[in-house]
């Protein structure tokens, strides 16, 4: 059975959040503590898969922020989610440079809940990851939450995107942000891959990024100027493009898709949950072989 570690000041509160949260995850053993001193001595004395901890807690200001610190060091496995009472963006982004995975107000009681599920769902699946890449990747996928314009959340998506995608064999070659006179493009990866699947799409793969601050979602001209991009070249050597938006996509994206399924270009719609799902695949590679599939056959 795995454990979820809550710490938080407030008595009454923390131990209803635990029993909510046993509730919610039965499968998991859920243990509240009131101190980083008795945090820390469940730590060392037993495994746990989530921490779940408050910034503010009674020694000083800064307590939360060691907590992290010491967790990820001596624990680097471990799922660590802050929550406060009083969400802040400095504060959210230093809880991340920490080493936190998430961060969220105490106030959002059910996406608190679901952000736990998620962090349990990540332990679980990737137990034996643990490269710089992989913890890369958790801290691009937790500032990219907290990010608030969309110059910001666009620029953080394609380093999510490029840490995601450089995971797959062959695709380790990858640069961003290519510009020129008549077009940009925010990911261009060199399909080096020995794999048939992936060789019979030509030399490079085209990914571009969407995550609007307004919540709109990419219609018909955006996949017009991302199809336009990938017809340009000679589809010997580009005929597979990814459109990643974290807001989904307009009905009209979806019918412009249905025009081209006959053709040699492949364009594969992503969304938030898929690469929630790519986060925490256990082999990325099969997972978006089954995106591309599911856009050939459908």
């Amino acid at each position: 059975m795995g454990k979820i570690l809550i710490i938080d000041d407030k008595k009454d509160s923390c131990d209803w959040f635990r029993d909510e949260l046993q509730d919610n995850i039965p499968n998991f053993e859920v243990v509240s503590c009131y101190s980083k001193e008795k945090a820390k001595s469940h730590l060392t004395s037993g495994k746990f898969d989530v921490v779940i901890t408050d910034m503010r807690l009674p020694s000083s200001k800064e307590d939360g922020y060691e907590l992290i610190k010491f967790i990820k060091t001596r624990f680097p496995k471990t799922q660590v989610i802050a929550y406060t009472a009083k969400p802040d963006l400095k504060v959210g982004l230093k809880c991340i440079r920490a080493g936190c995975n998430d961060y969220i107000d105490k106030v959002e009681f059910e996406e608190l809940i679901n952000v736990t599920k998620d962090a349990v769902e990540y332990s679980q699946s990737n137990a034996d990851k643990d490269s710089l890449n992989e913890r890369l990747i958790m801290e691009e996928w937790g500032e990219l939450k907290i990010k608030k314009n969309s110059q910001e959340k666009g620029s953080t998506l394609e380093n999510l995107c490029s840490s995601l995608f450089k995971t797959i064999p062959g695709w380790g070659n990858l640069i961003t942000n290519v510009k020129s006179r008549t077009e940009e493009i925010d990911i261009i990866i060199k399909n080096e891959s020995v794999d048939e699947t992936w060789r019979k799409y030509g030399t490079i793969i085209q990914i571009e990024c969407k995550y609007w601050a307004s919540k709109k979602k990419p219609g018909k001209n955006e996949f017009i100027s991302f199809y336009n991009k990938l017809n340009s070249r000679n589809k010997i050597d580009c005929r597979l493009g990814f459109f990643i938006s974290i807001n989904g996509f307009a009905n009209t994206f979806s019918i412009e898709l249905d025009k081209i399924y006959k053709e040699e270009i492949i364009i594969v719609p992503i969304n938030k949950d898929h690469i929630w799902k790519l986060i925490c695949a256990n082999n990325r590679n099969d997972l978006l072989k089954e995106m591309v599939f599911k856009q050939l056959f459908k």
